[in-house]
């Protein structure tokens, strides 16, 4: 008779153990879970941003190109004739003479 107390108090002590295992375990997946989606979401994020500063290197990079192409390169803007005349300065504070320099290429 207490062989059969002793086996039936292992087995419960063994489900016991059994069940809490399971739940630790479960605990663990969850919290791995978590930590993978905000993995991946760091990860999306960085993509974006790569992609966002490829997409600004390429829009300079054609900008460039264009303003090579089309002659604006090495050009400053020129003032406006009408500016200097209702301000009465014929030069900008930095004392030099803003003009467009000409296209030789």
């Amino acid at each position: 008779m207490t062989m059969l107390r002793t086996a039936a108090t292992d087995a419960s002590d063994a489900r016991a153990l059994a069940t809490a295992t399971a739940e630790q375990a479960q605990l663990v997946r969850g919290r791995w879970t978590e930590a993978a989606q905000r993995t991946k979401g760091l990860e999306r994020l960085r993509e974006r941003h790569l992609a966002a500063l490829r997409h600004a290197e390429d829009a300079a990079e054609e900008r460039a190109v264009d303003d090579l192409v089309t002659g604006r390169a090495g050009r400053i803007a020129a003032r406006p004739a009408d500016d200097s005349a209702e301000d009465g300065a014929d030069e900008p504070a930095g004392g030099h003479e803003i003009r467009e320099v000409p296209w030789t290429g």
